[in-house]
């Protein structure tokens, strides 16, 4: 599935509508912008395939693009979250491995909230006293203890956080 700008489509549209930098061209969701073929990693092709065969460390797409094989460069214990940008990954992520291979490791977090919880973006992975570092989202979530009642117009008494999803009151587990 090629794009009428000759990238790679990254799926089919659902009811005319694609993701975020995508639009909706003749039923398939094609990157909105670039004029270079790319991969459905948005790593650049290095051509087309040749009789669905492409160079070593590159296999051929449905799209008839040549991408590159992707084989880890995270070490143990980390995930890639995508490809570094100009050699940058967001708070938390390194950038590991060279070229086109380049990708943003880290340990995905285990902190978690919804963002009407969350009290704002970590500064430098960190967060208030009360707060951890949602290093996915980066965003500071609450470190919630017991729960103390109902919240009261969006609010709680001193020294409780008001859970904004639940309306319920907690106290804050330093």
């Amino acid at each position: 599935m090629i794009c009428a700008n000759g990238q790679q489509a990254v799926g089919a549209c659902v009811n005319g509508q694609c993701g975020t930098g995508f639009t909706c061209t003749n039923g398939l969701c094609c990157y909105a912008t670039s004029l270079t073929y790319r991969c459905l990693d948005g790593s650049d092709a290095v051509g087309f395939c040749i009789n669905c065969l492409c160079g070593g460390n590159y296999y051929c797409t449905t799209g008839n693009l040549c991408c590159p094989l992707f084989t880890t460069v995270c070490p143990t214990g980390t995930t890639s979250i995508g490809p570094c940008v100009n050699g940058v990954c967001p708070t938390g992520y390194t950038c590991y491995g060279t070229g086109i291979s380049q990708q943003c490791c880290g340990v995905v977090s285990t902190v978690t909230c919804l963002a009407v919880d969350a009290a704002g973006p970590c500064i430098n992975g960190a967060c208030a006293s009360g707060f951890s570092c949602d290093t996915t989202d980066n965003q500071c979530c609450p470190n919630l203890g017991v729960e103390v009642g109902p919240c009261i117009g969006g609010a709680c008494a001193t020294g409780a956080y008001c859970q904004q999803s639940t309306q319920i009151c907690f106290t804050l587990l330093t």
